[in-house]
């Protein structure tokens, strides 16, 4: 039986204004005026709902010291995260492993259709598996980035329970990184969706680029850019997740090595084949969604590539002509010159007066 020990949805501060003033009706209804508040969020600070997973912090560091986790490990509950850590612990008499432990930080997210919004949470995973009773300890802790984080929340608890109370998974309790398959679906289904979204967003605005300099000049430049960085973003994190999936791969490699004395992976039971399957499935379909983020990402790149080089073409353009306007008009200022001396009276004299000077002394000097 796998023990579930899980610290679970620590209140965000949204969370803790509504429960100290839920019971005084009219701080709530300032606070709806003001649109500070969701009427939805309420249900999630309800005292007699209880969670059936959730531990207090004494509970939680009984559990550290009695299933001896690792110092490393728990400073990455504490909130110093480590991208992937592990331990295995041995016998050194009968030189055998008595323990495996592995520990990582990952974000899994969902969009909610009924409320057109994301739920984002930051989950902390800890496992101790014990050799001996062939059970293991998983600790895990999340935390929301917005106010919706009980769908992700009621996802899976519910796959939780329904693993531990349905018999046919008594079997699963053997390899600790079953367990772990549970999180990614929702944040894959997420990722599906932010790949499909900004690509019909920037498709809009490439026909609207094909219009001609009408069309050029509706397209919407601050949300290409904000889509661009949030593309960027979900690089990262998909590369992240990658990341993780990768050390999951080789630890899962690993136990089977040390822990279930396999080294051949050809005899291996059915168990570890399966979930690499889903290890498979899980990096092909981030792969490309990967993939078409960063096509996304690019053909937003070319379109606000485009516009920047229409752009200084038109300002290239408009400098020449205003540099031609400028030197036809300093043409005519010439001209204007010209003609004001040679027709104000005094000016032509002088000029007479120098001319004939100078044939006078050319005379002298018998030059004519």
């Amino acid at each position: 039986m796998v023990a579930l020990l899980s610290r679970l949805l620590e209140s965000t501060p949204h969370e803790k204004v509504l429960h100290r003033i839920h019971t005084n009706a009219a701080a709530v209804s300032v606070i709806k005026a003001n649109a500070l508040a969701d009427e939805k969020t309420e249900a999630h600070v309800e005292d007699e709902v209880a969670d059936e997973l959730n531990i207090s912090l004494d509970s939680l560091l009984k559990v550290l010291a009695r299933y001896d986790f690792p110092p490393s490990a728990c400073s990455h509950i504490r909130g110093q995260e480590q991208i992937f850590g592990s331990r295995i612990s041995r016998d050194d008499k009968k030189n055998k492993v008595t323990a495996f432990d592995f520990w990582y930080a990952i974000r899994a997210r969902a969009y909610i259709r009924a409320v057109d919004k994301e739920a984002d949470l930051k989950m902390t995973i800890v496992t101790h598996y014990d050799v001996k009773s062939q059970s293991s300890v998983i600790l895990l802790k999340h935390r929301s980035f917005n106010d919706l984080p009980k769908a992700l929340k009621d996802e899976l608890h519910d796959k939780l329970v329904d693993f531990i109370l349905n018999l046919s998974t008594e079997a699963l309790a053997g390899n600790p990184f079953a367990l772990h398959l549970l999180h990614f679906n929702s944040t894959i289904q997420y990722y599906r969706r932010a790949a499909r979204d900004p690509r019909d967003s920037v498709r809009k605005e490439e026909i609207k680029a094909h219009g001609g300099s009408s069309g050029l000049g509706e397209i919407n430049i601050q949300r290409l850019h904000l889509t661009l960085t949030s593309l960027d973003q979900d690089k990262l994190q998909l590369n992240f997740i990658l990341g993780v999936l990768a050390r999951l791969r080789k630890q899962h490699d690993q136990f089977y090595r040390m822990v279930k004395g396999t080294p051949d992976v050809d005899s291996r039971d059915w168990l570890y084949t399966r979930v690499e399957e889903e290890y498979d499935r899980f990096e092909n379909q981030i792969t490309y969604f990967k993939t078409s983020i960063e096509d996304v990402a690019a053909r937003a790149q070319r379109l606000l590539d485009l516009l920047f080089n229409l752009s200084t073409r038109h300002s290239t353009q408009f400098s020449s002509r205003m540099a031609e306007e400028a030197m036809k008009e300093s043409a005519s200022m010439s001209t204007i010159a010209i003609m004001t001396m040679v027709f104000l009276p005094g000016t032509f004299v002088a000029v007479s007066f120098t001319a004939c000077e100078t044939i006078e002394g050319t005379l002298a000097n018998g030059g004519i």
